[in-house]
């Protein structure tokens, strides 16, 4: 392909704009927030001072840029080593110019820098889990620089993974239209050829929950021939797909409003949540249309994004990686037809009554190895004999957990619960295995209610943030579609009934997310 055509296809890309599309993606990344918050923090304490505090906040700005473009762990991340090295050095010569308030500050920016540092980034696990997902689709991942991009090269490399990845100047080379392309971080940290000529008709940009400027450059080319171009910004969020109104940016002169949004406070709900054994530690999530639920630290949950999925709009994450902007795919509490355990011991006819007997026969035992010897203890014996989940042996006694998910974790715990029955292993190994089977049919049941959505039902979606379906499954009979508004910060301890249900909100936390919708 000669310059001149590679030019022609994207301009012709470019002039097709009811047709280009960029789809922001949020990453939930706490520790990002919090030191976001301290940059905020700083720059008041700079307002009667800035000529002392001036060196620091470029240093703390630069750290931010850091958080949210170079996305690699530790050991592949040398830029933000550099970058929490400046800030520390600033720290280390402003100690003696400052009052002791400022330096509890400065004090909590130290320690969170170090944290932000060492961690594995929660943009850099999303990426990986996009990359699966694709598969052996057309795609490229485009960094801010070409430093970014050889840590991210090398990065990727050893994990055995095959993209192409770009600097902003690398597209140019670029002799055909990709099927898509994955920013790493928020438009306005690219140059305005990056979208008005472009190399892919969809682009998805990988940018923390907690960044609220959706700004996209503005180009000399968004008024060719006397037409205006427009990428249609798809945001997570509602009244979320209508054309993007370009502005001019400037990203090294931001008000503290542009850095952090204020939070909006979240009460939670008078509900009664006194829990037996068995209960799990769970975070409370506000979600669009007056709804809530309780997400806990297990599987991966399912998720909607009806952007950059080829074969079907469903994917699951982990649940540290739900943030604000999240699409959560729920049942509802309407939905009492049953459960896939019921479902799972019926399919096995006169068996099941043997299942039930060997299944209470080790969790009885279990009942009474934690009264004689308390939960804590217990759990050490476990992880002495090498059980690697003893940390779960209180949730074990739930009827509706079949059997620890390792192999080698039963074997063991049976041991320690003296049952040399070997029904009991088989029979437990059994219906786990039956009930995965059937939640797989679940999951296809939800994938063809989703995939094939009307228009109508996809605009109310993105309108309203949130959308209630209907099936004809025996397994559920209501389904909910529904953004995550607001996380509250601390974990609760939740009957393992509750979790991953979508429930009606009380009426004050209705009204806090209308204020919410408000602003």
């Amino acid at each position: 392909m000669t310059s001149l055509q590679s030019a022609d296809m994207k301009y012709r890309l470019a002039a097709e704009s009811d047709k280009l599309m960029i789809a922001l993606m949020p990453v939930a990344d706490d520790l990002g927030a919090q030191f976001t918050t301290l940059l905020c923090q700083l720059l008041h304490k700079a307002e009667d001072n800035p000529d002392i505090f001036d060196e620091l906040i470029n240093a703390t700005k630069a750290f931010r840029w850091r958080i949210i473009t170079d996305i690699q762990p530790p050991q592949f991340n040398k830029r933000i080593a550099e970058a929490k090295k400046a800030i520390d050095k600033q720290l280390s010569a402003l100690k003696y110019l400052v009052d002791d308030r400022t330096l509890s500050l400065f004090d909590d920016i130290r320690t969170l820098t170090c944290k932000i540092a060492q961690r594995s980034s929660p943009s850099g696990i999303l990426l990986l889990q996009n990359i699966d997902d694709m598969g052996d689709a057309d795609f490229a991942i485009v960094v801010s620089n070409r430093a970014s991009k050889k840590n991210m090269t090398d990065w990727l490399k050893s994990r055995d993974k095959d993209v192409s990845i770009y600097s902003p100047g690398d597209l140019s080379s670029v002799e055909h239209e990709l099927e898509q392309l994955y920013l790493i971080g928020p438009p306005r940290f690219f140059p305005p050829s990056v979208f008005y000529s472009p190399v892919s008709s969809q682009l998805g940009a990988l940018v923390p929950s907690w960044y609220h400027n959706q700004q996209i450059p503005e180009s000399a080319f968004q008024t060719c021939e006397g037409r205006g171009y427009q990428w249609r910004l798809i945001t997570q969020g509602k009244n979320n797909s209508s054309p993007h109104e370009v502005a001019q940016s400037d990203c090294k002169d931001e008000t503290v409003n542009q850095i952090l949004d204020t939070p909006v406070s979240v009460a939670l709900p008078d509900d009664d949540l006194s829990t037996d054994i068995g209960g799990v530690e769970a975070q409370y999530l506000v979600l669009a249309g007056g709804y809530y639920c309780y997400l806990d630290h297990g599987d991966r949950t399912e998720v909607y994004n009806p952007q950059f999925r080829r074969d079907s709009p469903l994917s699951t994450i982990r649940p540290d990686l739900v943030g604000q902007g999240t699409y959560l795919v729920l049942r509802t509490d309407r939905d009492m037809t049953g459960s896939l355990r019921d479902d799972a011991l019926g399919s096995f006819g006169e068996r099941q009554h043997e299942i039930l007997e060997t299944q209470s026969l080790w969790k009885h035992a279990l009942k009474n190895l934690l009264a004689q010897n308390g939960p804590t203890a217990l759990m050490e014996t476990c992880r002495r004999r090498g059980i690697h989940a003893a940390s779960q042996i209180e949730e074990w006694l739930n009827p509706d957990l079949d059997r620890p998910q390792k192999n080698s974790d039963f074997h063991l715990l049976l041991e320690l619960l003296h049952i040399t029955d070997k029904r009991v292993y088989d029979n437990a190994t059994s219906l786990r295995s039956k009930r995965l089977q059937l939640g797989k049919e679940v999951r296809r049941t939800l994938e063809r209610a989703i995939t094939n959505l009307p228009p109508e039902k996809l605009k109310k979606l993105n309108d309203s943030g949130h959308l209630e379906l209907s099936s004809a499954s025996q397994h559920f009979r209501h389904l909910l579609i529904a953004e995550v508004v607001q996380k509250y910060p601390k974990d609760q301890s939740i009957p393992r009934q509750r979790v991953r249900i979508a429930f009606k909100a009380p009426a004050r936390i209705s009204q806090d997310i209308r204020l919410l919708d408000l602003q």
